[in-house]
């Protein structure tokens, strides 16, 4: 999962790093496929996703593990350089 689903679940789901193991006796190819929200979008626990589970748990004021974000910033600090999208905004 990504790291926005992450901060969307409020952790429940996990983003995870991708580790390739690259066999020595041939090549590799492989396909990159991303989306990402608008650059001027803010990533937030969504609290529709959490209502049941918070009901379940009988626990009304869990408090959000990740503050809410704007996605441009999230990529500044990521990649540590400036970053300008490649497409037409928003999407």
């Amino acid at each position: 999962m990504g790291d926005q689903v992450e901060v969307l679940s409020n952790g429940r789901y996990k983003s995870v790093c991708h580790w390739v193991l690259a066999m020595p006796d041939g090549n590799r190819r492989s396909i990159a496929s991303f989306y990402n929200p608008s650059y001027k979008a803010t990533i937030e626990p969504a609290e529709g996703l959490l209502g049941d589970e918070r009901v379940e748990k009988e626990v009304d004021d869990e408090e959000d593990k990740y503050p809410k974000f704007v996605f441009e910033d999230y990529m500044l600090s990521r990649l540590g350089r400036d970053v300008k999208p490649t497409s037409r905004e928003p999407y």
